[in-house]
Formats: structure tokens, sequence, C-alpha cells
């Protein structure tokens, strides 16, 4: 990982002979990812089972925008709260 990208890359290379003739075969892959915000480059684990390669990015809780917080104040102000009052309204 480096800079917010995960890059993935393999290389395969197989050889058959026989006593006439001899093959061989290769192949490679390069694969970048851009992750998202809050990607935790730590947590990140791969698994490669029957031929899946699966790859698993953990993401760290995202804080709260301004305006998610704002918003959310707004929401407790529609029911008579403030921010730092725990009264709930009663049904009128």
């Amino acid at each position: 990982m480096n800079d917010g990208r995960l890059t993935i890359e393999a290389a395969r290379s197989e050889k058959a002979a026989s006593k006439d003739r001899s093959e061989f075969a290769y192949g490679s892959f390069v694969r970048s990812f851009s992750l998202p915000p809050g990607a935790d480059e730590d947590d990140i684990t791969a698994t490669y089972d029957r031929n899946i390669l699966t790859v698993s990015v953990g993401l760290s809780q995202p804080k709260p925008s301004q305006k998610a917080h704002r918003r959310a104040l707004a929401e407790l102000n529609t029911y008579g709260l403030d921010s730092h009052s725990s009264r709930v309204p009663r049904p009128s």
C-alpha cells in the first residue's frame, strides 16, 4: 500500500517436458486499487483458495463531518433536546 493505493502483483510459470518437446508458460499481472478514506494499511489480509484471491481491508470509523454534526444537533433540537440535556419530551 502506498499513498492510499493497494497494488497486487502476481506471476506464475509452468514448465512441462516430455521425450520429444518441452513447453514453458509464463503469466503475470499488476493491479492497483484506490482505497477509501479510513482504510487501515495495518489491517489488510489476503487469501488464495481455488484460484480466487480475496483481499480484505479494514476500515477505521470515520469521524463525523461538521455537516453531519450540525445535522445531528438539529435533529436533537427538533425533539426538544439539546446536546447537553438528557431530558426526553413527553408525547402531547
